[in-house]
């Protein structure tokens, strides 16, 4: 009887066991609601019985780890419905996982009981990319153990009842709504968080044809590294020609490469980035100082290009300054305003007629892909831009469009509907032809 019963000794310290594991995974997020593309700070927690993995535990892999466990996060793993980023302890323990070992950070210990339990954290960022619920599955710990060990003169310590357990957390739920529509500024490139913008150039000062390096830094928190480039800015005076974008987890910087094609001085607009910020749940602007610049004249004959981008902006600064001329003209002109009155009437018959023959064309392009779409933009605004050609480049089309006193928010919507048209053409997303054709007739109404 004797016997039986210290044949079930080992049996009853492994139920022991399995009834108060030695080791727990908690999952700590904040409350919600939250909404699309907000990043959610969510903590793994494992505490573990520091005395029993000395004493009792088995490493499972032959790497050695700094805690003899495995932890499988299968919310990791990408997903249409979310996207994680690990914020790894750069001293922090190694701890083995299902695709590499994570770098947790150690905590305080806890009491339970009589028990000590040394507790790891592990920081993950949860961006939900739908609406409704996101739920995180159960995060898993796995570790073997064993009751008794003998020592082995070549191999050590060794096992002689070796067992696996797994310890689960619960699942975690997380409430997503869609980012509110009221409110939702021109522009608005997917930026959700808390941010702040500044802007600044290396010179104070160039020549006339020349260049600088305009660079707009992102820091905050939220989606920073998620949201779409902004649209490039508007800056009387300049041509922005291109635009480079360096990455770091802390900031994002937009580095424009900005051509003078004004002499004077001359100041960088502001440059905006509309958020939803997510501590009050609206929509802000962060916006940069202004930068003032002072342009020379060129030092040296200029490229052809350059040329007519320096004339296409002189020429868009009278069409800008004409019609105060023409008002104090008409008033003091008696009976040359009837037949001024006229012509303009005339005009403006023909302008609007030219606009919906090149609207129709801009429709009927949207359905032979975005190629022919984004090159009947560019016509488009050419004709609301009053340029005689109606296959001039985009800089000199953007140029004209931005002397005249056309409302910010239009132009952004438009600079922001060709960028994603000029997009479509290498793989991205289409805009919709509503989209397309209201940004349109918003600018058709502000220069016809």
């Amino acid at each position: 009887m004797l016997r039986q019963f210290c044949g079930l000794l080992p049996l009853l310290s492994t139920l022991l066991a399995q009834s108060a594991p030695p080791i727990f995974v908690a999952v700590d997020a904040p409350a919600g609601p939250f909404v699309v593309q907000q990043a959610v700070p969510v903590r793994v927690r494992i505490g573990y019985d520091a005395a029993f993995l000395r004493d009792h535990t088995v490493p499972l892999f032959q790497q050695r780890m700094d805690l003899p466990f495995q932890v499988s996060l299968p919310w990791l793993i990408a997903d249409s419905q979310r996207a994680v980023t690990v914020r790894q302890a750069a001293a922090g323990l190694r701890v083995a996982s299902q695709e590499q070992p994570q770098r947790w950070q150690k905590l305080e210990a806890v009491a339970e009981g009589d028990r000590h339990f040394e507790q790891i954290e592990l920081l993950c960022e949860v961006v939900p990319l739908l609406s409704g619920t996101l739920t995180l599955p159960a995060i898993e710990v796995r570790y073997a153990f064993s009751e008794r060990f003998e020592n082995h003169f070549l191999r050590g310590r060794q096992p002689l009842d070796r067992k696996e357990a797994t310890v689960r957390s619960a699942a975690t739920e997380l409430a997503v709504r869609e980012l509110p529509r009221e409110g939702r500024p021109a522009g608005f490139s997917g930026a959700v968080g808390e941010f702040s913008i500044v802007a600044r150039c290396a010179s104070a000062g160039l020549a006339l044809g020349e260049t600088l390096q305009l660079e707009v830094e992102v820091t905050g928190a939220g989606n920073l590294q998620r949201f779409a480039a902004p649209p490039w800015p508007s800056l009387p005076g300049f041509v922005v020609q291109g635009m480079v974008e360096r990455r770091s987890d802390a900031a994002r910087t937009f580095v424009f490469d900005v051509l003078a094609v004004r002499e004077g001085d001359l100041q960088l607009a502001p440059i905006a980035l509309p958020y939803f910020a997510t501590t009050a749940g609206v929509y802000r602007t962060a916006v940069t100082a202004p930068i003032a610049v002072r342009v020379t004249p060129a030092a040296a004959a200029l490229p052809a290009r350059v040329q007519q981008l320096i004339a296409a902006d002189t020429a868009a600064q009278r069409a800008a300054s004409a019609w105060p001329v023409w008002y104090y003209a008409v008033a003091f002109a008696g009976l040359a305003v009837v037949g001024l009155v006229g012509t303009l009437a005339s005009r403006r018959r023909r302008r609007r007629h030219s606009l919906r023959l090149a609207e129709k064309a801009l429709a009927d392009a949207l359905a032979g892909g975005p190629t022919t779409a984004s090159e009947a933009m560019v016509a488009y605004c050419a004709q609301c831009a009053q340029l005689p050609d109606g296959k001039s480049p985009w800089e000199i089309v953007w140029s004209a469009l931005s002397a005249r006193r056309v409302p910010e928010q239009v132009l952004a919507e438009v600079r922001a509907v060709h960028a994603e048209l000029d997009a479509a053409r290498y793989g991205g997303k289409v805009p919709s032809a509503e989209r397309v054709l209201g940004a349109a007739r918003s600018l058709a109404r502000h220069c016809g």
